[in-house]
């Protein structure tokens, strides 16, 4: 490891609050040092950092993994040994110190953190089951590129959305007046990280309580009782005449659904395959997508009109019920953070995302009140585990005394 963590100079609030952060010794030890929280991450509650809470950072730490080659997705992997702090591991101690408990408990369970240049997207997870002991191995993969150019959460988030309309790089948007911009109290890359980390600790709280919102690829329609059937008629699948995309249950939405999110993803899997071939690194946020078609754009404005008032929040939810459910809780989780995330377009109309999310009259307000059971029900059992097998992370993670 190497670096120290040093204050940040990129912060635009006039409030900026320094809180502790640490460094490993040689020995191991903890010892103190002042750090810069990022600035939508500061306003998060200060608490005192006590012993345990400081080993709890270092075991976060240790999941980093810069990963050498393929990941194995095992303790197997070859990860660089020397880490740059203020690139990789504070954004993550940022996100820590202001993620909510089931954000903060989810990290103590992951077995590896990923930070390569593996990933389609921005980010993906992965659990992979030993079938002899039948032990599982978590894993959350963020792309490395994202952290090493300190990509800002309004050129990112703008990017992204753009992106579905252009093909052109997610982490560089266009200034072009006729495309929508993401404007938000949100600014740093520590920002970005807590959005994609809640994104897939979602993904992981859906594999865990999959009863509740997941099954098998099926054409059966979705039922009362399922997250699905919130906002969806049936989930995709595959059969023997081929894929069947997802159908949303407003008509409005499924309607303008024409972004092509599955070529967008062959066409991202042969440039990667490509570029390995010629032995380029490959970063998914920088090159435009080659052979991939996207989205005409004069059906963008009436896209985001519809969007706006639905049960939807981002363009990515829209793409099937998985990524409907993780975007949902990721907004839930960012409201901790933010105030606002508003996507505004060329004709000047903006879709309060954040707003939406804790409006209990809005759309989104039944898939708010399904999430925040199932996150109860996750804390209820962590901390029932927790009496049979304490653990440390955890214990800090919900806040567990005594």
């Amino acid at each position: 490891m190497k670096g120290p963590v040093e204050p940040s100079t990129q912060c635009n609030y006039s409030g900026l609050r320094r809180a502790a952060g640490y460094v490993r010794a040689a020995s191991l030890s903890l010892v103190w040092m002042v750090s810069a929280v990022s600035c939508a991450v500061s306003r998060a509650t200060r608490t005192a950092y006590t012993t345990d809470t400081l080993r709890v950072l270092d075991v976060l730490e240790r999941k980093i993994c810069l990963t050498i080659g393929a990941r194995t997705y095992s303790s197997a992997d070859k990860c660089e040994s020397r880490v740059d702090r203020p690139t990789y591991v504070q954004p993550l101690f940022d996100v820590y110190r202001a993620a909510p408990p089931i954000v903060r408990a989810y990290l103590c369970s992951l077995d590896r953190i990923y930070l390569d240049y593996e990933l389609l997207w921005n980010a993906d997870f992965r659990i992979t089951t030993d079938q002899q002991t039948q032990s599982e191995y978590r894993t959350i993969g963020v792309r490395r590129g994202l952290l090493e150019r300190k990509v800002g959460y309004i050129d990112w988030a703008s990017g992204w959305t753009q992106h579905w309309w252009t093909g052109a790089s997610m982490d560089r948007p266009a200034n072009d007046p006729t495309l929508p911009r993401v404007e938000s109290d949100l600014h740093s890359s520590s920002d970005v990280l807590f959005h994609l980390l809640a994104h897939e600790v979602a993904h992981v709280l859906a594999y865990d309580y999959r009863a509740l919102m997941r099954r098998r690829q099926s054409n059966h329609a979705f039922e009362p009782g399922e997250f699905g059937f919130l906002s969806w008629v049936s989930p995709g699948y595959g059969d023997s005449t081929g894929w069947h995309g997802a159908v949303a249950r407003e008509p409005g939405v499924q309607v303008v659904r024409t972004l092509d999110f599955d070529g967008n993803v062959s066409a991202r899997v042969a440039m990667r395959t490509a570029m390995a071939k010629q032995g380029t690194v490959w970063d998914a946020g920088v090159s435009a997508i080659a052979n991939w078609q996207p989205a005409p754009r004069e059906g963008l404005s009436t896209f985001l009109e519809r969007l706006g008032p639905s049960s939807f929040t981002t363009v990515f939810s829209t793409w099937r019920p998985e990524d409907d459910w993780a975007e949902s809780f990721a907004m839930m989780m960012l409201t901790t953070i933010a105030t606002r995330i508003d996507i505004v377009s060329a004709a000047g109309g903006r879709i309060r995302i954040l707003q939406k999310v804790s409006d209990p009259t809005s759309a989104f307000a039944p898939k708010r009140a399904f999430i925040q059971r199932v996150i109860d029900r996750a804390l209820t059992d962590m901390r029932a585990r927790h009496v049979g097998a304490p653990d440390a992370c955890f214990a800090a993670a919900l806040e567990l005394h005594g």
